[in-house]
This record gives C-alpha cells, sequence and structure tokens, in this order.
C-alpha cells in the first residue's frame, strides 16, 4: 500500500528553498511545537547523562571508569568497552552488506522496464525488499534462529550472523535512499556512454556514479547507525561471550545492584554519543535528494 500511495517525483522538477525571514505572531504556534519535540527528545537523553554522572548523590565519573570492567562486574562475559568494540566491527560488516545489497535492489528497481508485466514485477519486488521495515526486528532475528539452525546453513555460532540480520534490518534504508536518486539519471547518458563504446559497467560509473556518491555515502552512515544500536535481532543471535554493546546494557539493567545499574547508564551514554557522531556525519554528507525520504 505505501509503495502504492508514493508519488514518484519528476526527475525534471528543481526544488527552491524558501529564503529566511524573521518569526512572526503567526509562527508562534509551530515554534512552541517545536520546542516541545525538542524537550521530549532531549530529556531522556539528558536524564541518561545526568544519571551516569550522579554516584551516591555526588558528581563522579565512576560508572565510566568501570566501563573497563570491575570486581563487582567479573560476572560478565566482557566489559562495556569490548561490547562496544563488537558493535563497531560489527556495524562495519553490517553496513558494507546492506550497501552491497541494497545498492544492487536499487540498480534492479530503476532500470527502464521494457513491459507492464517486466514493470509489475519491478513493483512487486520493490513491496518485498521493503518487508523488514514493517516486520519487528525480533521476529526476524527468532525467524533466523530456527531457520539457520541445521546443515548445510548452520550459522548459529557463525560471526557473520549477527551482521547479516543487521544488514537486512538496514537494507530498505539504503534502498528508499538510493532509489529516488538512480531514477533521477537520465537513460540516455547511459545510453550514450554505451554508444561509444562503454561496457555496462563503465557505463554505470560515467553516468551513475557521479550523482549517488554522496547519497552512497549518506546511506551507508544511516545503515551503521542503525547496525550499532540494533537490539531486537541481535538479541537472538549474537554469541552469548561476544555481545553487542545494547545487549551488554539489557543485561546490565537486569542485574542487581546500583554498579549495574549506574554502568548501565554510562554505557547508554556512550552508545548514544558514537551514534550522534555517526548521525552528524550523515548530516554533513545531506544532498536534497534526501530530503523526499
Amino acid at each position: 500500500v505505501a509503495g502504492r500511495l508514493r508519488a514518484v517525483p519528476d526527475p525534471t522538477l528543481a526544488r527552491s528553498t524558501a529564503r529566511p525571514h524573521r518569526p512572526r505572531r503567526s509562527d508562534v504556534p509551530q515554534l512552541v511545537a517545536t520546542a516541545l519535540l525538542l524537550v521530549l527528545v532531549a530529556a531522556p537523553v539528558a536524564t541518561l547523562v545526568v544519571g551516569s554522572l550522579r554516584v551516591d548523590g555526588a558528581w563522579s565519573l565512576a560508572y565510566y571508569r568501570a566501563l573497563g570492567g570491575g570486581a563487582e562486574l567479573q560476572a560478565l562475559p566482557v566489559p562495556v568497552t569490548g561490547a562496544l568494540v563488537t558493535s563497531l566491527r560489527t556495524a562495519v560488516d553490517a553496513t558494507w552488506m546492506a550497501l552491497l545489497l541494497g545498492g544492487l535492489i536499487a540498480v534492479v528497481l530503476t532500470r527502464r522496464s521494457r513491459s507492464r508485466s517486466e514493470r509489475r514485477v519491478r513493483s512487486v519486488l520493490d513491496g518485498l525488499f521493503m518487508l523488514p521495515l514493517g516486520v519487528s526486528a525480533v521476529t526476524l532475528g527468532f525467524g533466523f534462529f530456527i531457520t539457520l539452525d541445521s546443515p548445510p546453513l548452520d550459522l548459529r555460532e557463525s560471526p557473520v550472523l549477527v551482521p547479516l540480520a543487521q544488514a537486512l534490518v538496514a537494507m530498505p534504508l539504503v534502498v528508499r535512499t538510493l532509489v529516488p536518486v538512480l531514477a533521477g539519471v537520465d537513460d540516455r547518458q547511459r545510453q550514450a556512454a554505451a554508444s561509444l563504446g562503454a561496457g555496462p559497467l563503465r557505463a554505470m560509473a560515467t553516468a551513475d556514479l557521479p550523482v549517488v556518491w554522496r547519497p552512497l555515502l549518506a546511506a551507508s552512515g544511516f545503515a551503521f547507525a542503525i547496525s550499532l544500536g540494533e537490539f531486537g535481532a541481535t538479541s537472538f543471535l549474537a554469541r552469548p561471550s561476544d555481545p553487542t554493546l545494547p545487549v551488554l546494557i539489557f543485561r546490565l539493567i537486569g542485574r542487581p545492584g546500583e554498579l549495574s545499574y549506574g554502568t548501565a547508564l554510562a554505557a547508554s551514554v556512550v552508545l548514544a554519543a558514537t551514534t550522534a557522531v555517526v548521525v552528524l556525519a550523515v548530516e554533513r554528507l545531506r544532498v536534497p535528494s534526501l530530503g523526499a525520504f
């Protein structure tokens, strides 16, 4: 339904940015709504930061020092810093998988259809590739867990399983980022390159790559941020001895003791800060064509 209702933008239309002006009385409702939204977004993060810095009613960095492990946290399989390294490594693998798979899908969906039936097939495929957006990540992870548990696809102990699941979660976002950009490339440019003797890959590099490389970098940032904080599928698939940071935070919250709770707060702040850095980098790479997303 979403695919049928989604309007395909006309690549020939040019966007114009409204000129800024001083706030007027008519802008008060929008300003109040914006301020309320900022408070709602910032309040949970501020609570995490304050809670991670308060120990026995005083300001302290004790919870952050405990991220490297401590006597009361020896029962954890790895220190929090080790879980962060695992999350970063897994997010890198999930990002290139999502880019590879999502990029191929975007190319297939944006090529010109030669018949009505081919157009319908592409439309159906577009909907199928978007299913991970509608299916809960928990359901996806549970499906992986019960499907890839017997030869020849027994991947339960494989380090590839978690990045693969996270890549499928991030893949629809990559596709939705790249499809509008590739659809806006004039097919006559590819035809001109082909008429000059360029092969399919050379024609794509000549016509598509100069337009798509910035959205591709932005899509990689989005995929990395999603993978870094993914918990639903990872909670089913992560090995107990090598958890990601979101999984370890969940385990810390479930442990008794003020140190475990405070360390979970500090780890959450570290995760939020790392994700914020990635998102800010993505914002630097935004292009007008991503505004439709």
